[in-house]
Parts: C-alpha cells; sequence; structure tokens
C-alpha cells in the first residue's frame, strides 16, 4: 500500500502542475470569455469518461504488442509525447490539452483499480494521496514554479520525470496481474452508478458557482482560482481521510448527512457576505468544505461498492461523465444565460433531489422509504423557498460594492457569462461626483478625475504622435472614455475590443447621466467581443493609434497582455508611423515587475516614451518612426475637443511636461534577462498596505512615489530622444528637471471653482474626516485641505499666497501651481504673490533658471 500511495501522489502532483501549464498555453488561444474555457472542460470529461470506459474492453484483444501489464507505459508514453509537443509549440492547442487530460484521467482509473485489489481501505486511503499530491503540485507550481521557471522548463522537467512513474508502475504491476482481466459477469448496482455520477455533477455543480460567489470578495489575481481549487482538494483529502472510520455508520445515515452538508454549503453560499471578515484561506476552505464533502463522499461510497475489476473503470467513466453534465450545465448554460441566482438555485434542486434518490434506494423498507421522504422534504422545503424568492445576491453585491467603493452607490448590475459588473456612482452634497465601474471584486474603470484623465491622454497622446488618422483600436473600453476621446478626433474608423458586451450599456447610462457624448452610438466605432489578443490575431486591420487599458497586470488572465509576444501582435497591426499608447499601474504592481514591462515594451519599439498619467498611472508610448507632422495643427486640433477640459491643462503643449522618460532600442538596448513571455509572464501584484482579506484598493494618496518611478527620475536624461518633443525641448540634454514632479493632480484644482467637499476629494482627502481629526493626519494633506477651502471660496489670493509660502520648504510642484493661480489673479495682488513666488524659487534646489523662464516668472 505504501507503494500504491507513492504513486498516487507522485502523479498527481505532476498531473497539477502539467494542468495548470495548459491553463496558461490555452489562455494565448483562446477568446477570454467562460463559455470557451467550458467548451475545453467539456471536451476533456468527455473523451476521458470514454477512454476508461472503453479500457476493461482491451482485455480481449490482448497481443504481443499490447499486454495488460502495458496500460501504464502507452498511458505515460502518450503523456510524456504531448508534454513533449508542448514544449515545441508554445500555442498549446485544444486537442493536446484534452489528450493530456484523457490519459491521465486513464492513469488514475488504472490507479484506483490497483488500489481496490489491496483491500481494506485502500480506495480512500489513494484518494488521500491523490488529492494531497495535486493540491501541493498545483499549491507549488503557483507559488513557486511560475514565478522563477519558464513554463517550458517546467514541462521539459515533468516529462523528465514520466519514466519515474513508470518505474513505480513496474514495480506494482507483477503483484495485481489482474488488473484487467474478465471476470464472470455480474451486474453493477444501478445505486453505484448514481452515486458516482451524482458525485461529478456535484462537485463542478456547486464549485462553479461557488468560484463566482468568492470572487466578490478576493482580489482577482492570477493565483485566485488555484487557491479556489486547492482548498477544494485538500478538503477531498481530510474526507478520504476520515471516511475509514464512518465505514459502520448505515448508509442512509451517511446520505443524510450529505444532505446535510448541502444545505450548509446552500446556507454559506447565500451568507458569504457574512464570512467576509475571516481571512481569504479559511473563508475559502470553510465555504467549500461542505461540498467536498457530498462529493468526496458519494464517490468514496460508490467505489467501494465495485467488486469487479471492470466496475471501478466504469465507477471513474459514471463520476467523469457527472462531470461533464454539471460544467456543461452550468458553466455553458445556466450561469451565462440565466444568472448566479438561478444557478444556485437549479443547483440545490439538482443536488437535493439527488440526495433524495439515494436515500431512496439505500433504504430497504417501504416505511423506511416514506419516513425518510418526509424527513427529506422537511429539511429542504426552507432553504428552497429562500433560494426562490432570491434577493441574497443582491445583498452579497452591495456588501461588496461597500468594500471597493465606500459610499458609492450601486445603480446597475450586469451579469456576463464570466463576471458580475457593477455601476455604481458617488454622491457629494446631492450632485453625481463621479460613475464607476466594478467588476467583482476590483474597481476597473471610473470616471473620477484622475481616471478620466489618463484615459483621455492615452488618446490624445496617440494623436499627437501618429502619422495618420485613418484608423483606432481602443482594446479594454471599460467606461468608454478614451473611445469618447479618439472620437473626438477626425479618424475614419475606430474599433473597440473587451470580453462582453455587458458594459456598453452600463458605459452609456454614464454617458447619459453625466452629459457626455456615447462614443458607442457614433457610427464610426465598432464594438468587438473576444480580448485583444483574439481580437488582433483574427482581423488584418492596420491602425493609425493602437491604445490599451486592460485591468491590472496581476489580474488573472491578465499578465499575457503585457507579454513579447503581444506587444509584437500589436506591432504588427500599426500602420506605418502609427502609435501604441499602453497603460501602466505602477499602483498595484511590485516595482520589480513594473520594470520588467517597461523593458518588454521596450524591446518591441525603436522609440518608447514613459507619461505620467496621474500619479501611479503611467503611460507607454511605443512607434518605429515619427514622420514630420504638424504639431502645431494637431495642438489647434486638440483646442476643439474636451481635452482641455478633462484633462486641467491650460494648453495642449503641456502634455510634454508629463514625459517621465524617452528610449531609443539602438542607443540603450534592453536587458533581455527581464522581459516577459508567453512562456515566462509573472507579474507581481503590489497593493500597498493591504491585508490579505481586504477585497478593494485602499486610496491611493496623490503624494505617494513608486521606487520604479523615482529610479527612473533619480537619473539624467536626454528627453530630446523623444521625436515629438525635438522641436519643443528648451533644457540642455544633462537638464535634472522632474516633469512628473511638476505637473500634478493641482494643476487641474486651480481654481475649480467647486464645493469644498468635492475640492477635497479631488485632492485625495476623505471629506468626512471630522474637525477633531484633523491633528492626526499628515502636514501635507493639512495643505491640501486648507488649500480646498481657499479653493471653495473662490478666495484665490489666499490660496495663491499659501503656495508661495509653502514653497519655502516643497517641490516646483507648488511653483507650477502657483504659476497657473497667479495667471487667473489681477492687478496688484498678483504682482506681489509672483515677487514672492520668484524670491522662494531661485532658493529651490530643484528648480533652475530655465524652470522659471519657462513657468513665467
Amino acid at each position: 500500500m505504501q507503494n500504491i500511495a507513492a504513486l498516487a501522489f507522485f502523479s498527481n502532483f505532476l498531473h497539477l502542475v502539467s494542468t495548470q501549464i495548459f491553463l496558461r498555453r490555452l489562455q494565448v488561444v483562446l477568446p477570454v470569455d467562460l463559455t470557451a474555457w467550458t467548451v475545453v472542460l467539456v471536451l476533456q470529461f468527455a473523451f476521458s469518461a470514454l477512454l476508461v470506459a472503453l479500457l476493461p474492453q482491451l482485455a480481449r484483444y490482448e497481443s504481443r504488442w499490447f499486454a495488460l501489464e502495458k496500460l501504464p507505459r502507452w498511458a505515460i508514453s502518450g503523456k510524456m509525447a504531448t508534454l513533449s509537443a508542448t514544449v515545441v509549440f508554445h500555442d498549446t492547442s485544444v486537442a493536446l490539452s484534452v489528450l493530456y487530460f484523457a490519459l491521465a484521467s486513464a492513469e488514475l482509473a488504472l490507479l484506483f483499480r490497483l488500489s481496490q485489489t489491496a483491500g481494506g481501505t485502500a480506495i480512500a486511503t489513494t484518494n488521500f494521496w491523490v488529492n494531497l499530491g495535486a493540491a501541493t503540485g498545483l499549491y507549488i507550481a503557483e507559488k513557486i514554479f511560475f514565478r522563477v521557471v519558464p513554463l517550458s522548463t517546467i514541462l521539459f522537467v515533468v516529462a523528465l520525470l514520466q519514466p519515474m512513474l513508470l518505474l513505480l508502475w513496474q514495480k506494482l504491476l507483477p503483484n495485481f496481474s489482474n488488473i484487467l482481466e474478465q471476470p464472470e459477469k455480474n451486474a453493477l448496482p444501478y445505486a453505484a452508478l448514481l452515486q458516482a455520477f451524482f458525485a461529478g455533477v456535484v462537485l463542478f455543480g456547486g464549485l462553479l458557482p461557488a468560484e463566482r460567489v468568492l470572487r466578490l470578495y478576493l482580489l482577482d489575481t492570477a493565483d485566485i482560482i488555484a487557491e479556489i481549487t486547492v482548498f477544494s482538494m485538500v478538503g477531498g483529502a481530510v474526507i478520504s481521510r476520515l471516511y475509514p472510520k464512518q465505514q459502520s455508520v448505515a448508509n442512509p445515515i451517511r446520505v443524510a448527512l450529505a444532505t446535510l452538508c448541502t444545505l450548509l454549503f446552500i446556507a454559506l453560499l447565500a451568507h458569504a457576505h457574512r464570512l467576509s471578515i475571516l481571512p481569504r484561506e479559511f473563508m475559502i476552505f470553510l465555504l467549500l468544505f461542505p461540498l467536498v464533502c457530498i462529493s468526496t463522499g458519494n464517490f468514496l461510497a460508490a467505489l467501494q461498492k465495485a467488486v469487479q475489476p471492470r466496475q471501478v473503470f466504469y465507477l471513474v467513466a459514471a463520476n467523469l461523465v457527472g462531470s461533464l453534465v454539471s460544467a456543461a450545465g452550468f458553466g455553458y448554460w445556466l450561469i451565462p444565460s440565466s444568472g448566479l441566482e438561478k444557478a444556485v438555485l437549479a443547483f440545490a434542486v439538482l443536488a437535493l433531489v439527488g440526495g433524495a434518490v439515494i436515500l431512496w434506494l439505500s433504504l430497504a423498507k417501504t416505511r423506511q422509504r416514506f419516513l425518510g421522504g418526509l424527513l427529506f422534504l422537511a429539511f429542504t422545503a426552507a432553504p428552497l423557498w429562500f433560494l426562490w424568492r432570491g434577493g441574497w445576491l443582491s445583498a452579497q453585491l452591495q456588501t461588496m460594492a461597500e468594500r471597493v467603493a465606500p459610499g458609492e452607490n450601486i445603480l446597475a448590475i450586469a451579469e456576463t457569462a464570466q463576471d458580475i459588473w457593477l455601476l455604481v456612482a458617488k454622491q457629494i452634497e446631492g450632485r453625481t461626483s463621479h460613475h464607476r465601474l466594478i467588476r467583482t471584486s476590483h474597481s476597473m474603470s471610473g470616471t473620477l478625475y484622475p481616471s478620466r484623465r489618463y484615459m483621455k491622454l492615452m488618446a490624445y497622446l496617440g494623436f499627437l504622435y501618429a502619422r495618420g488618422t485613418h484608423a483606432a483600436l481602443n482594446i479594454g473600453y471599460g467606461t468608454g472614455l478614451t473611445a469618447q476621446a479618439l472620437a473626438e478626433l477626425d479618424y475614419q474608423k475606430i474599433d473597440a475590443s473587451d470580453i462582453t458586451r455587458a458594459i456598453v450599456p452600463l458605459a452609456s447610462q454614464i454617458h447619459e447621466r453625466e452629459r457626455r457624448p456615447d462614443p458607442i452610438r457614433d457610427p464610426r466605432v465598432a464594438y468587438h467581443l473576444g480580448g485583444a489578443r483574439h481580437f488582433l490575431k483574427n482581423t488584418t486591420q492596420k491602425y493609425d493609434v493602437i491604445t490599451g487599458e486592460p485591468p491590472p497586470p496581476s489580474n488573472s488572465s491578465i499578465a499575457y497582455l503585457y507579454t513579447h509576444e503581444f506587444y509584437r501582435l500589436v506591432r504588427e497591426h500599426l500602420a506605418e508611423g502609427g502609435v501604441f499608447t499602453y497603460w501602466l499601474p505602477t499602483h498595484s504592481v511590485a516595482d520589480a515587475s513594473a520594470a520588467r514591462i517597461w523593458e518588454t515594451f521596450c524591446s518591441v519599439f525603436l522609440y518608447c516614451d514613459l507619461y505620467a498619467g496621474t500619479e501611479s498611472n503611467l503611460i507607454m508610448v511605443g512607434y518605429s518612426d515619427n514622420a514630420k507632422v504638424s504639431l502645431a495643427e494637431k495642438f489647434h486640433r486638440l483646442r476643439r475637443t474636451a481635452m482641455l477640459h478633462d484633462t486641467g491643462f491650460s494648453e495642449p503643449e503641456q502634455i510634454f511636461s508629463l514625459l517621465l522618460k524617452s528610449r531609443v532600442l539602438a542607443e540603450e538596448p534592453v536587458d533581455k534577462s527581464l522581459l516577459l513571455h508567453d512562456d515566462y509572464a509573472y507579474i507581481e501584484e503590489d497593493f500597498p498596505d493591504r491585508k490579505r482579506h481586504f477585497w478593494g484598493l485602499p486610496p491611493i494618496p496623490f503624494t505617494s512615489q513608486k521606487v520604479f518611478v523615482e529610479k527612473l527620475l533619480a537619473r539624467r536624461f536626454d528627453f530630446r530622444e523623444s521625436l515629438p518633443l525635438q522641436p519643443f525641448w528648451i533644457y540642455s540634454a544633462d537638464s535634472a528637471f522632474e516633469p512628473y514632479r511638476a505637473l500634478r493632480t493641482l494643476e487641474a484644482l486651480v481654481p475649480t471653482g467647486v464645493s469644498q467637499e468635492i475640492a477635497l476629494w479631488l485632492l485625495g482627502i476623505d471629506p468626512g474626516i471630522t474637525p477633531e481629526q484633523v491633528h492626526t493626519i499628515p502636514t501635507a494633506e493639512k495643505l491640501r485641505r486648507k488649500l480646498a477651502q481657499f479653493l471653495a471660496q473662490r478666495d484665490l489670493k489666499s490660496a495663491a499666497a499659501l503656495l508661495a509660502t509653502e514653497l519655502k520648504h516643497k517641490n516646483d510642484e507648488y511653483l507650477y501651481a502657483l504659476k497657473i493661480l497667479t495667471d487667473r489673479l489681477q492687478g496688484k495682488d498678483a504682482n506681489t504673490v509672483r515677487h514672492e513666488a520668484i524670491a522662494f524659487a531661485q532658493k529651490l534646489p530643484r528648480v533652475s533658471e530655465g524652470f522659471a523662464r519657462y513657468a513665467g516668472f
């Protein structure tokens, strides 16, 4: 038995590592959609069930080329060939993943048959090591392997380790020569087949809705699905370890306990928002454990009833068919078409009715069946009525929205095949200050001033850099702000690509409420589904401008939109003189990963510039050449757009003061060791001050500085490397001027003529802080609070005096803001403040004489 346990652990350790790599490779091939993944899952289960069911029939055709003891050899050889093909062909096909999964399932069925011959509790023990090995492999792969080793290297090592599995099999098989021999025919009890089938139905029928509910409360990082799967496997291992101790318990009692587990799972699922105070791992385990109890308990009970060799394979096949039915029914049909609430209700009815049937079959006498049926109805009526009434999902969405966007009200909800989207709005003094789109537990896009500024800047920068204005592509539609900026310009054709159409009506509501033009109604705009890579691979259109703002790089399935291969795919779709502008959120990724993204971006484009959109929202600009274009004409065209209103600039030329870094590939080669590839696309998250069980991003203060940006600013740059800036740059090549500090949020707020609460909010300060709490906040925040007060009172003189005073010990950010403010002042007050500012500016170590002239002092 010890050898069987080692084989079970080692085999499934390698299997789950390989499976995760296949899934990652398929992310590059398939559209980003739940139905696409469901089709692959269904194909895997279907092919696996067919192969497992046919295994007993192979004994009839034994020959010198094919003997029973050679079955593991053929299965492992097939796995080695599949893994090797995946190493060679990076774009893994669906056929390869289906074949590998089927061979692994056949090997698992052989393993269960092998353990059955050992007698006693061997099957439960084997299932324990199967789950433990799979959970260990998956967890180690996600937390260690994928972070430091390329996928092809891991696959190559896994392929090399397959012969070790074969050695274990060869050591065990001589003792179990009857693994597939044909015995006398005895019918397998239908109850056992039903239990095995039911176990598969319950597992995936419950896991898919549970995964969607969990993602309402957990940050959508790249390893969240792996963590959910790991804890379900850990639960399966626990049940397998406890199962032999319950052998003396009568089967009807075990079925009744399974029913209670069903009710517990439904209750926890419907009240998951009450569990959200728990740490992340404990919440996942607590929610999934009852589900695993039902599935694992029924599967083990079914396997215990197998008395003949072929019966084990039929039971495993029945379990795979059950998984197929639930994956197709819930993943392809119920959840996408009916929504989460109805899907959970359907699961509850299916699980409870299945449990009732198994309970009925396990009772011998009619009286027992009658009493058992009454008790079953009494236990299940209340939870089914609760689910039928509905409303539990709304309470959970409200809880999630309150954590992600405190104080904002839900206006609309949209369920898609993959996610749940919320449209929320913030009310201040009876006015709507902004709208926001929330996807699961993440604030995806919004119309807050900082968001509006950098999203529209991506379109405006593309317009300034590009030679032509024929066609533009917007990757990641979101609220439609970038598409709106593109529509303000002279493009003849505008394509927008995103993973779902459900966000379009939500975005249209935003534009209607904020009285903005809706880009989706523009006849030039065409909306496309399937994700960026899928869209670009299926179009031959060339674009003058491509803009991209996907979810944060550390989110699940997003890293492959930041790789060398993806950037190269984008470059292939740029017209001559075309430009690519792309979002880099340094507030959500570690500094090392931000550097990797920048290096990878610059490895594809001959010229690459980096701009500060708003604080940590940076904009990468990539282009190969930039023909002489009339920037004067483009500046004139931008003045006729909403640019000055939405970005806070007084002139379009000020965009160039946001430049952080300019780079020419020929002069400054990239560090190839830092590049992100499809074969290695690990991007580390870094949400400041986030606890493990925190569900939303904390407010990022506008004064925060990322190490990645600081490293850029600490160096001396030749900004004249940027082709569009050459005729405008007035500094010498060794200038140490830091534009990131010179033009920040203050520049758009001086003056704004808004209420004090809105000014506070725009400055990144919580308006809810009471006067008694002011003494506890940082000095810089006190300054901004006082500035907001003056702006709200339209007291520009006091605001200017405050800024001038602060110039004694602050940086040139305040000098620039002061310049804008004094431009608005008139008469003697303006001259007095201006002269004071000049005196203060001369004492600042950062501010050069050239900048003072540039700022107008």
